[in-house]
């Protein structure tokens, strides 16, 4: 684009469905036996496609509080562990409609 960032053609992966951009994703950062975080509630075949790659899916619950869902960061520390490869969050959530707040956003970055 004119004024954004230019991205090579190559460095660009396109996929058939969501489902098949996270198989891909969880290939790129996870080995067989290897954990990843997911959201609760969230979409509901997030669990599927890690045990489809012979990942396991730790949930992580969300709380609505005040009006938003925040993340339960004591559960996502607890749950962290040698074989925990990522956290998945999805925005806005399916089927909460939520997006990370931005305390929870500086608390992951950190």
């Amino acid at each position: 684009s004119e004024q954004g960032t230019v991205i090579d053609a190559r460095q660009v992966l396109l996929t058939a469905s969501t489902s098949e951009a996270y198989s891909f994703s969880f290939k790129l950062i996870a080995d067989a036996g290897d954990r990843i975080l997911l959201p609760q509630p969230s979409y509901p075949l997030l669990e599927h496609l890690t045990r489809a790659e012979a990942l396991t899916g730790v949930p992580y619950p969300l709380h609505y509080a005040a009006g938003e869902w925040l993340l339960d960061r004591d559960a996502i520390a607890r749950s962290w562990d040698s074989r925990t490869r990522g956290i998945v969050l999805v925005e806005p959530n399916n089927p909460t409609g939520n997006w990370l707040s931005p305390d929870d956003h500086d608390w992951l970055v950190e």
